[in-house]
This record gives structure tokens, sequence and C-alpha cells, in this order.
């Protein structure tokens, strides 16, 4: 392996943000920007240089990090954030924990070895897979939301185009007169 110089891929990495700030100011909007930045630094300061190492609850309250993306997303098309793009937030939130314990189930050793604590190397495999088959059932609810409000949301678009068209026809037909 080539070995990685630490201050080259500090700056390395302060560039890359710097950069994605810039385009995401340019080509989409500023509080897409700010949105990405903060991702950003929860990612490297709240989990990587925090959490991962001093906390089994890293991989919860560190999901955050990988939640952010649907916001983002969300933001840089529409320009304003919605219910929908924090439920998305809450499905990732909540998902990531069980996922990620599953993966850390076979790298249980190599967590071990370098010392961080996640869950199998501090409650052992049983105990985490408990905790797999307990957490999806907070992801299932938030998804059962977004159901529903998604459906009334068509609803009331349907309603309103239903709205337009009557009007529309109306409006035709006085004028046919």
């Amino acid at each position: 392996m080539i070995p990685i110089d630490a201050g080259m891929a500090l700056l390395f990495g302060v560039a890359l943000g710097g950069v994605s700030f810039v385009l995401f100011w340019r080509f989409a909007n500023p509080l897409a920007a700010w949105l990405a930045l903060a991702g950003l630094l929860f990612y490297v300061f709240i989990y990587t240089m925090w959490l991962k190492r001093w906390s089994p609850q890293n991989i919860v309250i560190g999901g955050g990090a990988g939640a952010f993306p649907p916001l983002i997303g969300w933001v840089a098309v529409t320009g304003h954030v919605t219910w929908m793009p924090v439920l998305l937030f809450a499905i990732i939130f909540m998902w990531t924990p069980p996922h990620f314990w599953a993966l850390a189930l076979y790298r249980c050793r190599d967590y071990e070895r370098v010392g961080v604590p996640m869950l199998p190397v501090v409650a052992g495999p049983d105990e985490t897979r408990r905790q797999i088959l307990r957490e999806p059932v907070e992801p299932c609810r938030t998804e059962a939301i977004v159901v529903v409000l998604r459906n009334r949301a068509v609803e009331r678009c349907a309603d309103l185009g239903h709205t337009v068209f009557n009007t529309t026809s109306a409006a035709r037909a006085h004028a046919r007169r």
C-alpha cells in the first residue's frame, strides 16, 4: 500500500468540501450549500472524530450524517424544506443502525482490533442481533406516515385538478352561449 500523508489528506478533504459548497451555492442555491456543509461537518466532527472512537452509540447518532442527502437534494431542486425530505431523513436515520450493525457483525474483529466500540464489540453478537431485529419498527412507522401524507397530497392534487378542469369546462361552456 502507498502511505497517505495525513496533512495532504486533510487538505484534499477541505478542498473537496469547499468546492462542493461553492458548486451547490452557484448551481443549486445557498440553502442546499449550507445543508451540504452541515452534513459534511456532522460526518467529520460529530461522527468520525468524536462518536466513532468513543461511544457504542456511534452509528445510532452518526446515522444522521448519512441521512442528509435527501434534504440536500430536495432543497437543491425546490429551494426549501418541506415535511417529505424531513421524513426521508428520519427513515434513513432510523434505518442506518440495524443496517450497519449487520455489516459490523462481519467485521467485529477488525473493529475490536482498532478499538472502535461498535455494538458487536461491546455487547456481543447475540445482543447485536436482538437490536437489529428490534430497530426496524421505527422506520416502518415513519414510512407509513410518508405513505399516508403522500396519499393525502396526491388526493389534494387530484381535487385541485378536478376543480381546475371543472372551472375551465364551465367557463368554456359559458363562453359558447
